[in-house]
């Protein structure tokens, strides 16, 4: 496509978009300056930036109806699976739509568990200046899950079990809470539960998953995308596992410019 071609493009997207959004709340959730801009950029509806979910919540009106978030799985304080069951629990009326901006390396456990978990559009960061991430926003908001073209391809390639998929909500945050080194006492204190509860609990998903204990169960977690590398407590981290540096983290975002 020419230029002129692509801005005609993008401007009559724009426009779809802006209709779409009519009565919705556009906000953005990253920590990653480039995501902001761009989003910001292709939709002018969009009204709130936040770096983190803490950030979110907090400037997020209490009586929203209707909120679309444009996010990365980067996020300091979790992933896009703990902002969607955070931002749902903080606003229980309201309708929440969740677009995902993430790098085309992102791994197939990954991409399965934010399905899974209800994230409402998957874009891959190297279809940015094609209009998917604009296509992919109106169908949010119209209430249909999408899938970018590059992530559709590798989930089809797929020949593995759902076993991630059969852990409920409530275990997967336990498995988030051990990631972030909570010990079950603590655990059991957050959630307002006895201790033995917790530890009963435990028990169940070492022999769902079929691991020993602990660490085996964050290494599981990890392989099937129900925790991130940025998740885990040096403390808690199991063996074989890497969390890269803050630096890293920076130049592979970075890196991801070239992408667009």
């Amino acid at each position: 496509m020419t230029p002129h071609e692509i801005r005609t493009t993008l401007h009559a997207q724009m426009q779809r978009v802006a209709e779409a959004c009519q009565g919705w709340t556009v906000v953005i959730c990253s920590a990653d300056n480039e995501i902001t801009a761009i989003a910001s950029l292709l939709v002018q509806d969009c009204c709130l930036a936040s770096r983190s979910i803490a950030d979110l919540l907090a400037v997020l009106p209490s009586d929203v109806e209707k909120v679309v978030v444009i996010c990365d799985d980067d996020l300091p304080d979790g992933g896009v699976v703990e902002l969607m069951r955070q931002l749902r629990e903080a606003r229980p009326t309201a309708t929440c739509r969740f677009l995902a901006y993430l790098p085309r390396t992102m791994t197939q456990p990954r991409l399965e568990q934010l399905l899974a978990s209800g994230c409402d559009a998957l874009c891959s960061r190297s279809s940015s200046g094609k209009g998917t991430v604009l296509g992919a926003l109106v169908q949010a908001i119209q209430g249909q899950q999408s899938v970018d073209g590059v992530f559709r391809l590798q989930l089809k390639r797929s020949h593995r079990g759902d076993e991630h998929t059969m852990l409920k909500a409530s275990e997967q945050e336990l498995i988030q809470l051990l990631a972030r080194g909570h010990k079950a006492p603590q655990i059991a204190a957050l959630k307002q539960r006895r201790c033995d509860t917790i530890r009963r609990q435990l028990s169940a998903l070492y022999r769902k998953t079929g691991v020993r204990d602990q660490r085996g169960l964050l290494a599981w977690a990890l392989a099937h995308g129900v925790i991130r590398p940025l998740d885990l407590e040096p403390q808690s981290r199991p063996e074989g596992s890497h969390q890269p540096h803050a630096a890293a983290v920076g130049s592979t975002h970075r890196n991801h410019a070239g992408d667009h």
